[in-house]
This record gives C-alpha cells, sequence and structure tokens, in this order.
C-alpha cells in the first residue's frame, strides 16, 4: 500500500541521490556546466552577439505590433532551448530514479527525451485549460457576487468586496495551479522508470500534493537565495528602463547572466537542478515501490 512521502524526504531526494550516486552526478554536473559555459562563449561572440541582438530587435518588433520586422531568432531559439530543457530535465530525472543509467552518457537523445517531451507539451495543454476553466469560473463567481453584494452592501460597498473576493480568487487559482502543475509533473520520473509513456503521476501523488507543494517552494528559496549572489547586475538589469529598449546591451548580458560570479554560479545551478527534480521523483519512486517496480530504481 502507497504510504505519502514526506516533507524531508522529498524535499532532501535529489541531495541524496548526488550523495548516492556521486560519479553519475558529478558527470551530469560538469558535462552540463560545460555546455553553458560554451554557449556563454559563443553567446559572446561575434555571431552570438548579431543573433541575440536581432532576437531582442525581433522582440520589440513583437510588443509594438510590427509583425513585418520579427526576424525568425525568436522561433529558432524557442524550438532550440526547448529541447535542451528537455535533455537537461530527462537526464536529471534518470541520475535520480534510473539504476541502469550509465554515469558516461548524462545527456542522451531516446526514449525518455521522446517521452519527457510529450508529457511536457501535454502537460502544459493541460495547465492551459485548467487556467481557463478556472479563471472562467472567479470570473462568473465575481459577476454574480457582484450584483448580490451590490444590493446588499450597495454599490461601492459591492465593488470593494468583490474586488477582495477577486484577489482571493486569484490566490486560490494560482495555488490549484502551482499543486496541480506538481502532480502532473510526477508523471514524468514516473515513465522514466517504468520505461513507458505514462499519465499516471496524478495516481501516483494522491496525497502528495501539499508535500510536493511545500517541498519545491524551499527549494526555489534556495534558487532564490543563490540568485541575490547576483544581485548587483540582475538589479542594474531590472531597474534601468532604456536597457529593455537596448537590444544591444540585451545581447551582451547573455553571454554572462550572472555577472562577475557567472562561472561560479553556473555549476551550482546546474546541481540545483538535479535538487529541484527531487521531489517529483521522489513521489514516483514511492509510488512505484508500492507497485513492485522497484526493480528499476533504487
Amino acid at each position: 500500500m502507497k504510504q505519502p512521502v514526506k516533507f524531508a524526504d522529498a524535499f532532501l531526494f535529489g541531495f541524496r541521490a548526488m550523495r548516492w550516486r556521486p560519479m553519475h552526478a558529478g558527470i551530469y554536473i560538469a558535462v552540463v556546466t560545460i555546455l553553458y559555459f560554451l554557449f556563454y562563449a559563443w553567446a559572446g561572440s561575434e555571431s552570438g552577439q548579431a543573433f541575440y541582438q536581432g532576437y531582442f530587435e525581433s522582440n520589440l518588433a513583437l510588443q509594438n505590433q510590427q509583425y513585418d520586422q520579427i526576424g525568425l531568432e525568436i522561433p529558432l531559439l524557442f524550438l532550440v532551448s526547448s529541447l535542451a530543457h528537455v535533455l537537461i530535465v530527462a537526464g536529471a530525472v534518470r541520475l535520480l530514479v534510473r539504476r541502469d543509467t550509465s554515469p558516461y552518457w548524462p545527456l542522451q537523445m531516446g526514449g525518455d527525451e521522446l517521452r519527457t517531451l510529450g508529457l511536457m507539451v501535454a502537460i502544459v495543454l493541460i495547465l492551459v485549460a485548467a487556467l481557463i476553466v478556472g479563471m472562467l469560473g472567479i470570473s462568473l463567481v465575481l459577476v454574480v457576487l457582484g450584483a448580490v453584494l451590490s444590493v446588499v452592501a450597495g454599490s461601492q460597498g459591492g465593488v470593494v468586496l468583490a474586488s477582495v473576493l477577486g484577489v482571493i480568487g486569484g490566490i486560490v487559482l494560482l495555488v490549484a495551479m502551482l499543486v496541480l502543475v506538481g502532480r502532473l509533473w510526477v508523471s514524468i520520473p514516473l515513465s522514466i522508470i517504468r520505461r513507458r509513456f505514462s499519465m499516471g503521476g496524478w495516481e501516483a501523488s494522491k496525497g502528495d500534493g501539499w508535500t510536493l507543494l511545500g517541498a519545491h517552494i524551499a527549494i526555489y528559496a534556495i534558487i532564490l537565495g543563490m540568485a541575490l549572489l547576483s544581485l548587483p547586475s540582475l538589479m542594474a538589469a531590472a531597474t534601468d528602463p532604456s536597457l529593455a529598449e537596448d537590444p544591444a546591451a540585451m545581447a551582451q548580458m547573455v553571454a554572462r547572466p550572472l555577472g562577475a560570479l557567472t562561472w561560479v554560479l553556473t555549476p551550482i545551478n546546474v546541481a540545483l537542478m538535479v535538487v529541484l527534480a527531487g521531489p517529483t521523483a521522489a513521489v514516483a519512486w514511492n509510488a512505484s515501490q508500492a507497485q513492485d517496480d522497484i526493480a528499476d530504481v533504487f
């Protein structure tokens, strides 16, 4: 019988996996870090700067509705970055839940990656549909309550109360979406464990929704703390309105996104990617253990 995953187990699963499999984790972190460094080197080159300057110019054209000036940089970057994200996520999850994976091939292109890509697309579509339904539901409730409150509390009081309820409804919807994405995301490690496409994350994470939410919030707090180390460069970008209108300056930031600490923080951020995959991997591992799929996991 499946037992709920404890918060500590979900939060620490990624950390423990790197301790259990130091060679796997070390090679994964090294390979992904080197790829990031190569990307930064290219982004700082003449061709990289030209590409990203064109990308940010296309973004400005899109914002200004100048559609005839939008180049191919936006769809090309979206495609390449999405595929890279799939490889990195699948590699991190495989490190966490697949016992027989080779440490020397942390990034691959095979069944795990195809299943991860398919599940990501499916999860995004489900989230979009759920968001639309949730927003329509909240809007309908607010319209009805607004009319009732206007009669009971007067026109001005009804508007104020409806606004307060709208904020509360928005917070509830946000929390519900976060719980939903956490539970659905369990499908990815579950599919890698079982070596077959599975949307069983919702069922496998029954009773673990709040644990997943709490563990992810705690890990994101760590990631935010690391981001604060690069606060000067990030704050300069955030507080300079003219920077967003300067494609050349934005392109230069891509080559060193974390300022002077880019080379130090990059491997730490890669390790945190593994940690971030830990909570859903812990829930999938727990569910597989209960279903006698333990042959494929620790």
